[in-house]
């Protein structure tokens, strides 16, 4: 571990291949008036009382690098809870033309993966629904301990609008810059610390290239 705050390449690969890219996760339906309140915790436990299961329920996946198969596990436990519920997967790529006319017509998927979908704007609509009161319900899978106690710093916070939760993070990605030390300890240079010293570092590389290319000299990396 370094004490400078900065990762070696093969730890910022270790991270990034332990945790999946970005993505959004938005619950979106009819606008909140329209629609029953959703599940509520009483002991420790989630009382299905305001949720009717009897109303069909759409999933709509972005049909994109993860596939379908993540979905198996959630639509089956609706399907146990609500057996009644007719439980359906869409999918697609694009989709601001395949939603934008259902939003407009009163009839959206239940849930939706938001790849493309502008939710500041749904949310302003009142086209989609406050999910705050999830994060206070007792996680799946660790008793005793509320959803947003499991979740990594900042994402309770994110898919906020106007202080409403309407989306919500589902994964978690990584990005990194490299550099050469030996490039950079050659032209005397130090690795910023600060955006302003990136971009003076930077304009210095671009003078150095581009008086190199000038003179047509063979520039070495």
């Amino acid at each position: 571990m370094r004490t400078d705050g900065q990762v070696d390449r093969r730890t910022l690969l270790r991270v990034a291949l332990a945790a999946p890219a970005v993505g959004l996760l938005a619950s979106c339906a009819k606008p909140v008036a329209d629609k029953a309140g959703p599940a509520v915790q009483t002991a420790n436990k989630v009382d299905y009382s305001k949720v009717d299961g009897g109303k069909a329920l759409e999933f709509f996946n972005f049909d994109g690098g993860y596939g379908k198969d993540w979905t198996t596990m959630p639509l089956d436990l609706y399907r146990k809870e609500f057996p009644q519920a007719k439980v359906t997967l869409t999918s697609g790529q694009k989709l601001q033309q395949q939603l934008q006319p259902r939003f407009i017509q009163g009839n959206p998927p239940d849930l939706i993966e938001n790849v493309g979908l502008d939710g500041a704007t749904l949310a302003s609509q009142r086209q989609v629904m406050d999910i705050g009161e999830l994060l206070e319900m007792e996680s799946y899978d660790q008793p005793g301990v509320k959803v947003k106690d499991t979740l990594l710093p900042g994402v309770a916070e994110a898919g906020r609008y106007d202080g409403v939760k309407y989306e919500m993070p589902y994964v978690f990605g990584v990005s990194g810059l490299w550099y050469s030390q030996p490039l950079m300890d050659k032209h005397g240079w130090k690795y910023p610390k600060h955006w302003d010293e990136m971009l003076k570092v930077c304009e210095e590389i671009l003078t150095l290239l581009t008086f190199r290319l000038t003179r047509r000299e063979r520039v070495e990396y």
